[in-house]
Protein backbone atom coordinates (compact mmCIF):
# COMPACT_ATOMS: atom_id res chain seq x y z
CA UNK A 1 0.00 0.00 0.00
CA UNK A 2 1.57 3.57 -0.54
CA UNK A 3 1.44 6.08 2.18
CA UNK A 4 1.48 8.70 -0.49
CA UNK A 5 -1.61 8.00 -1.93
CA UNK A 6 -3.53 8.84 1.69
CA UNK A 7 -1.59 12.39 1.81
CA UNK A 8 -3.73 15.09 0.37
CA UNK A 9 -2.00 16.37 -2.83
CA UNK A 10 -2.52 19.77 -1.86
CA UNK A 11 -0.97 21.60 1.61
CA UNK A 12 -4.24 23.02 2.56
CA UNK A 13 -5.12 20.95 5.48
CA UNK A 14 -0.95 21.29 6.43
CA UNK A 15 -1.45 25.41 5.96
CA UNK A 16 -4.86 25.68 7.83
CA UNK A 17 -3.98 24.03 10.57
CA UNK A 18 -0.58 25.81 10.65
CA UNK A 19 -2.60 29.20 10.46
CA UNK A 20 -4.69 27.75 13.31
CA UNK A 21 -1.64 27.48 15.50
CA UNK A 22 -0.28 30.83 15.11
CA UNK A 23 -3.55 32.25 15.82
CA UNK A 24 -4.43 30.24 18.83
CA UNK A 25 -0.52 31.57 20.10
CA UNK A 26 -0.83 35.17 18.97
CA UNK A 27 -4.60 34.94 21.47
CA UNK A 28 -2.71 33.21 24.54
CA UNK A 29 0.11 35.94 24.33
CA UNK A 30 -2.16 38.57 23.96
CA UNK A 31 -4.15 37.22 27.20
CA UNK A 32 -1.50 36.65 28.90
CA UNK A 33 -0.03 40.64 28.20
CA UNK A 34 -3.45 42.03 28.79
CA UNK A 35 -3.46 39.86 32.26
CA UNK A 36 0.86 41.21 33.53
CA UNK A 37 -1.23 45.26 32.46
CA UNK A 38 -4.40 44.61 34.53
CA UNK A 39 -1.80 43.23 37.59
CA UNK A 40 0.34 46.29 36.73
CA UNK A 41 -2.58 48.40 37.38
CA UNK A 42 -4.05 47.25 39.83
CA UNK A 43 -0.40 47.03 42.41
CA UNK A 44 -0.07 51.12 40.97
CA UNK A 45 -3.29 52.02 42.60
CA UNK A 46 -2.77 49.94 45.60
CA UNK A 47 0.20 52.16 46.00
CA UNK A 48 -1.47 55.12 45.25
CA UNK A 49 -4.18 54.05 47.70
CA UNK A 50 -7.29 54.17 45.26
CA UNK A 51 -7.69 50.47 44.90
CA UNK A 52 -10.20 49.34 47.36
CA UNK A 53 -11.45 46.29 47.86
CA UNK A 54 -14.98 45.29 48.60
CA UNK A 55 -15.81 45.36 52.42
CA UNK A 56 -17.00 41.99 53.95
CA UNK A 57 -20.39 41.64 54.98
CA UNK A 58 -19.79 41.28 59.03
CA UNK A 59 -23.42 40.65 59.93
CA UNK A 60 -23.62 37.77 57.18
CA UNK A 61 -20.38 36.22 58.41
CA UNK A 62 -21.87 36.39 62.18
CA UNK A 63 -25.08 34.92 60.90
CA UNK A 64 -23.31 32.18 59.46
CA UNK A 65 -21.29 31.62 62.46
CA UNK A 66 -24.25 31.18 64.83
CA UNK A 67 -26.04 29.12 62.07
CA UNK A 68 -23.70 26.55 61.65
CA UNK A 69 -22.40 26.48 65.46
CA UNK A 70 -26.38 25.72 66.07
CA UNK A 71 -25.89 22.75 64.04
CA UNK A 72 -27.98 24.25 61.19
CA UNK A 73 -27.45 22.40 57.15
CA UNK A 74 -25.75 24.45 54.83
CA UNK A 75 -28.59 25.00 52.24
CA UNK A 76 -30.42 25.94 55.60
CA UNK A 77 -27.61 28.65 56.47
CA UNK A 78 -27.39 29.95 53.07
CA UNK A 79 -31.27 30.64 53.21
CA UNK A 80 -31.63 32.22 56.26
CA UNK A 81 -28.41 34.25 55.76
CA UNK A 82 -29.06 35.42 52.68
CA UNK A 83 -25.16 34.48 50.89
CA UNK A 84 -24.95 32.27 47.64
CA UNK A 85 -22.94 29.28 48.30
CA UNK A 86 -19.56 30.76 47.29
CA UNK A 87 -19.79 32.64 49.86
CA UNK A 88 -20.96 30.79 52.75
CA UNK A 89 -18.11 28.45 51.79
CA UNK A 90 -15.42 31.44 51.93
CA UNK A 91 -16.57 32.00 55.24
CA UNK A 92 -16.96 28.45 56.58
CA UNK A 93 -13.12 27.85 54.98
CA UNK A 94 -11.49 31.49 56.55
CA UNK A 95 -13.27 32.10 59.85
CA UNK A 96 -14.32 28.47 61.10
CA UNK A 97 -11.19 27.34 60.41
Amino acid sequence: MNLLKLLPTDNTVFLSTKLSDMLATRTCQDYETCRARQKQGIEKAKAAGMYVCKAKDKRAREVVKSLLSAGHKPAKVMELAGVSHVTFYCIKKKDMA
